[in-house]
């Protein structure tokens, strides 16, 4: 007690302060539930933005895979485009020579010949 202050004074006080200390307990109360409440939908932000890039990364990898097999299926039309490329050309090269012979030889007055109907 301080010098000249009745009990009921002090009490009156201390009953002052006590209130400020519930009124202030109420406040911190409060702002950390707010807190709280920040951090949960920041972690629920977070974990569904993780579970999208997951998501994100499988059809990343589902897509790069569908690339490879493309690519090798490319390559393989490619080189079968070559080869047969190369088979018409050797064709080629064996019926011009036999073409050649044929329009030079007798026998092409043998060949039948289409009549205007």
């Amino acid at each position: 007690m301080q010098p000249g202050e009745t009990a009921s004074e002090r009490s009156f006080r201390l009953m002052s302060v006590i209130g400020e200390l519930e009124r202030h307990v109420e406040n911190v109360t409060f702002e950390n539930a707010t807190l709280k409440a920040a951090v949960k939908e920041s972690d629920d932000k977070f974990q569904m933005a993780a579970r999208e890039v997951r998501a994100h990364r499988k059809d990343l990898l589902v897509s790069r895979e569908e690339l490879d097999r493309l690519k090798r299926e490319i390559d393989g039309l490619r080189e079968k485009f070559r080869n047969m490329e190369r088979d018409n050309a050797a064709v080629l090269q064996t019926m011009a020579p036999l073409l050649q012979h044929l329009l030079e030889s007798d026998e092409i007055g043998a060949l039948p010949t289409e009549r205007a109907e």
